[in-house]
């Protein structure tokens, strides 16, 4: 690699990873808002994942997007949110007018519509199926058993990936949403360390190695003990960190996103098991050089007074991780 294709990459890197921390302080919008979305890959579609196209009802095949946007009727409506012929503004438009009127047999076309898989190379499809997650979450539609068809999609290795991506993201945002002030003896807080323990499973399921679901669910899962108490999280964690850390030395198969992401993960919560080794990992020369620029921009998130002098003496050298070490430094002005 050339210097100049270096510093390059390593500019990215490190403007990518100081984004990253300001949107995990800042966390996600209320409930009305956007969830923002990991994108994902596009990948062929497993055989045993492929199902039809779910049926429309009479008549709503004929008509064209304006009358589908009018229809008074939400019942009869929501059936062209799968229709292809309808443009992605108009169905965008339907799934937006989900709301708590909806009958029961509505409710469960909708959840049913989670494991909708239209097949073929299909991006209008999940942009809706996130909208129609989101409005539903937002709305309070199906919430008796919201985070139960979550953890259901999560768990059903034969639905799609990015379907499977996005229950992750809006069942975690879920847990953001429910588990502030929650008391660890409450009947909830059984519900939310059910749904963290279904996230953290997609991290050690080997099946989902090289997909995008395990990096969105390890940012996914800091972002939601957030907002829970110790009791609920920490038993997760520590069934989990073992094998954090031995992804994050190499020693557990991982691809490098997924080491990286790992490394900010660990910062964020302030894991202080973890600092050893991403101390050593930002100190190695001979370790990939992604690894240890995200490990010396961590050292930034700790804070620790005891690697300011090392962050210091490598900002004001011309080693090529100058830049992650001036950018570690700012943070600790904060």
């Amino acid at each position: 690699m050339s210097r100049k294709v270096f510093l390059v990459t390593l500019l990215c890197a490190v403007t990518a990873f100081a984004g990253f921390v300001g949107w995990a302080m800042r966390g996600m919008s209320d409930k009305g808002g956007e969830l923002a979305v990991q994108q994902t890959q596009d990948l062929e579609l497993p055989s045993n994942s492929r199902t039809a196209a779910l049926p429309l009802d009479e008549g709503i095949e004929q008509m064209n997007g304006s009358e589908l946007a009018m229809q008074e009727d939400l019942s009869s409506a929501i059936r062209a949110l799968t229709d292809p012929t309808v443009s992605e503004r108009l169905r965008l438009d339907l799934a937006r007018r989900i709301d708590t009127g909806l009958e029961s047999g509505d409710v469960d076309y909708l959840f049913g519509l989670f494991r909708h898989n239209p097949g073929g190379d299909n991006k209008v499809w999940w942009v809706v199926l996130n909208e129609i997650m989101q409005q539903m979450d937002a709305k309070g539609v199906g919430a008796d058993r919201f985070e139960a068809e979550l953890i259901q999609l999560v768990k059903s290795k034969g639905a799609h990936e990015v379907a499977r991506d996005y229950a992750v993201q809006h069942l975690a945002l879920w847990i953001r949403n429910q588990g502030s002030g929650l008391s660890p003896e409450s009947s909830e807080a059984v519900k939310m360390g059910q749904a963290m323990q279904a996230i953290a499973d997609t991290i050690t399921d080997p099946s989902l190695s090289g997909t995008s679901i395990p990096g969105t669910a390890i940012m996914s899962l800091t972002q939601a003990s957030r907002q829970l108490p110790e009791e609920i999280s920490a038993p997760v964690w520590q069934r989990l960190d073992p094998l954090l850390s031995s992804m994050m030395k190499g020693e557990t198969k991982a691809d490098l996103g997924m080491r990286t992401s790992i490394v900010q993960a660990v910062a964020l919560r302030d894991s202080q098991a973890h600092l050893p080794l991403i101390r050593e990992m930002a100190r190695d020369a001979e370790i990939d050089p992604s690894m240890r620029l995200t490990s010396i921009a961590a050292l930034g998130v700790y804070r620790s007074e005891e690697d300011k002098s090392y962050l210091e003496s490598i900002a004001n050298s011309n080693d090529r991780f100058r830049y992650a070490a001036q950018s570690a430094l700012k943070k600790f002005q904060n």
